[in-house]
């Protein structure tokens, strides 16, 4: 473990560490210029060190989000094409019945012609007489 360029190794309880020679002169002399108890100085880089590897594992954590958010909208734009996609097939099928539909009835027009033109020609007679007896009166 290196903190803040002294070498520190743990002794297991995670509480103590046993410090080399040259990390106990520096740590000898930096106290001593700065009037602080080594205790204090050993606790301060123990927790920037803590709080350094905290602010490392929740960028981790939040690149890790972030990625599964990024994978989710890629799953989300596939369901929408494939959503899409359905809903166009549904339209066009959806033509081609009218299509089919409108051909029956034109074909139905076609057929009954004869029929509506005798119908016509019929109708037309009758107005005529209508408005000729109408006239003579």
């Amino acid at each position: 473990l290196i903190l803040d360029g002294i070498k520190v190794k743990p002794r297991g309880d995670n509480k103590s560490f046993y410090l080399s020679a040259e990390a106990i002169d520096i740590l000898k002399k930096f106290c001593y210029i700065n009037k602080v108890k080594p205790s204090n100085v050993i606790d301060r880089l123990i927790s920037k060190r803590l709080k350094t590897e905290n602010e490392k594992q929740q960028l981790d954590l939040k690149n890790e989000i972030m990625q599964t958010q990024e994978e989710l909208t890629v799953v989300t734009q596939v369901q929408v094409m494939k959503e899409k996609s359905s809903m166009a097939t549904h339209v066009v099928q959806r033509h081609l019945e009218a299509g089919e539909h409108f051909n029956e009835l034109k074909k139905n027009i076609q057929n009954n012609s004869a029929d509506s033109d005798d119908l016509h020609s019929s109708t037309s007679k009758t107005n005529d007489e209508i408005s000729d007896i109408l006239n003579n009166l």
